[in-house]
């Protein structure tokens, strides 16, 4: 139903032999080329239940709930004058939906996918429990920025696990730097206010002051570096609700916390161009002229005192900061490639080379980290490889690593490879991803995930999809070791959603 030039309704009628009618909606806006909004919802009267002999995953969860729902949805929108506002939905009635109804033009895949391409944001994993809510906004001035946030917590596990989530309701934090009263100093500042609620447990509100002095340090025209030193108070006002065990350690609903903290930094940079002149034989006027060299090395050193914080709450990163006395050191490397293509002048990102570690002075045993090296790689246009890994300094060998690739061509195919290594989480893992365009009216798109630690496919989907000019039919193949699935589905170009490959025409 197009309600307006600028805003649509979908409706997705269904029903399911076993299970039941459903029934979707989707509602889309475009206010201008920064605002805009998209929000589904999805209900199904389930008929069917978990039960100990038939239980959709091996989990020791049993869905009792008949009622099952998802509502998400995003919104950004530009009020002007550097005013922007940001909105995330997503509520579901059960842990076992979203990754029951993972396929389809509802499922989840599709609905992440269709998002991230909108926004530049998808959904959650389907398998978080604790499915969060925002609505932010954010004020920019010159040096300066005041945001502001409501967060809520879905939460779908079981109902008896205590702590419940907490919601921050508001957080409101405001950052800035402004030159000193005419000098060579900087002052900045990080400054938050807190109010965390939740239904059972210890919530709080806590004000959070962080300014900060920095200034530059003349060492010649080719040294960088500056020292930078801060004060830091933390105010509490503690709340309790519920039953609160006594290990939670509050005494007292009102505490503070005082620090103090100081950083350093150097650091250069060399750059230089390497002549190359290297020609394209079918087209000469093509040409790589040079590649740029950038070299950058630097040394960072941070400190922060020991205090003792365990009579205050735990709620984040910020109630428990580690005493610090280390320096960090490394250098990068960045390289361009400058030439001539089709008589117009071009540079490119070429390759990206870092590699840091770090000393911590408070350890006696071990103090040298891992060392970290982060290789980014574009050989040729529409190909991307990354490369990072991390390498003990004590003779106990490689505890992570990663390889991306991702590469797309003017036709619209595409090919993606994942490879994680992570030994702390016995993560070890291949993802591939194929879209072809097999011929102008049909794509086909293979997605495969494999774990080597559980020696098996945690996922296989294969799409056939034929798209004439005004319509589309995809046949979706998908197994998992819970679930394998055939789905057929008919679609109408202008109504609905569009092919993320595009269609002929359009």
């Amino acid at each position: 139903i197009n309600l307006s030039p600028s805003s649509d309704m979908t409706f997705y009628p269904g029903y399911y032999s076993k299970r039941g009618f459903s029934a979707g909606m989707e509602f889309r806006y475009v206010a201008n080329t920064l605002s805009k909004g998209t929000f589904s919802i999805n209900y199904l009267h389930d008929d069917i239940s978990d039960t100990a002999t038939d239980e959709y995953k091996t989990d020791g969860f049993l869905r009792t709930n008949n009622d099952r729902y998802w509502l998400r949805g995003k919104a950004d929108h530009d009020f002007g004058n550097n005013l922007f506002a940001r909105l995330d939905l997503d509520l579901v009635s059960d842990r076992d939906y979203l990754q029951e109804f993972r396929e389809g033009i509802n499922g989840f895949d599709r609905n992440n996918s269709d998002l991230f391409n909108v926004y530049q944001r998808g959904l959650q994993t389907e398998t978080v429990n604790l499915r969060e809510n925002t609505l932010k906004a954010s004020k920019y001035w010159q040096n300066m920025e005041l945001f502001s946030e409501i967060q809520i917590v879905d939460d779908i596990r079981d109902e008896s696990i205590t702590p419940t989530p907490l919601w921050s309701i508001p957080r409101i934090s405001f950052a800035g730097l402004v030159p000193f009263n005419n000098t060579h100093f900087d002052l900045s500042w990080d400054s938050e206010y807190i109010y965390y609620w939740r239904d059972e447990g210890i919530g709080a509100h806590r004000l959070d002051l962080h300014p900060r002095m920095s200034t530059p340090i003349p060492l010649g025209p080719y040294i960088e570096s500056a020292i930078e030193a801060g004060v830091r108070e933390t105010l509490y006002l503690v709340e309790t609700n519920g039953d609160v065990p006594a290990s939670a350690g509050i005494d007292d609903n009102k505490q503070d916390r005082a620090l103090y903290d100081f950083n350093a930094s150097l650091a250069t940079t060399l750059t230089r161009n390497f002549a190359i002149n290297y020609f394209n034989d079918e087209n000469p006027a093509n040409k790589i002229e040079s590649l740029q060299h950038t070299f950058r090395p630097e040394i960072n050193y941070f400190y922060l005192p020991s205090e003792e914080q365990n009579d205050l709450p735990d709620l984040d990163s910020v109630d428990r900061l580690s005493a610090t006395n280390r320096i960090q050191y490394g250098f990068n490397n960045f390289f361009r490639l400058m030439g001539i293509k089709d008589n117009v002048a071009f540079n490119r990102n070429f390759a990206a080379f870092e590699i840091s570690q770090s000393y911590d002075f408070r350890k006696d045993i071990r103090p040298f980290s891992d060392i970290i090296i982060e290789l980014d790689l574009y050989p040729i246009e529409n190909l991307w490889i990354e490369y990072e890994t991390a390498v003990n300094t004590y003779g106990e060998g490689v505890p992570d690593y990663s390889l991306k690739t991702r590469y797309s061509n003017q036709s619209g195919s595409s090919f993606a490879l994942d490879y994680y290594y992570k030994r702390a989480l016995d993560i070890h893992e291949i993802s591939t991803s194929l879209n072809l365009r097999l011929a102008e009216l049909f794509t086909g798109k293979i997605r495969n995930i494999h774990s080597f630690s559980l020696n098996n496919d945690v996922e296989t989907t294969i799409h056939l999809i034929y798209h004439p000019a005004c319509w589309s039919m995809e046949i979706v193949a998908g197994k998992t070791p819970d679930d394998t699935s055939i789905i057929v589905v008919f679609s109408l170009s202008g109504i609905g959603k569009a092919l993320e490959l595009g269609v002929p025409g359009f």
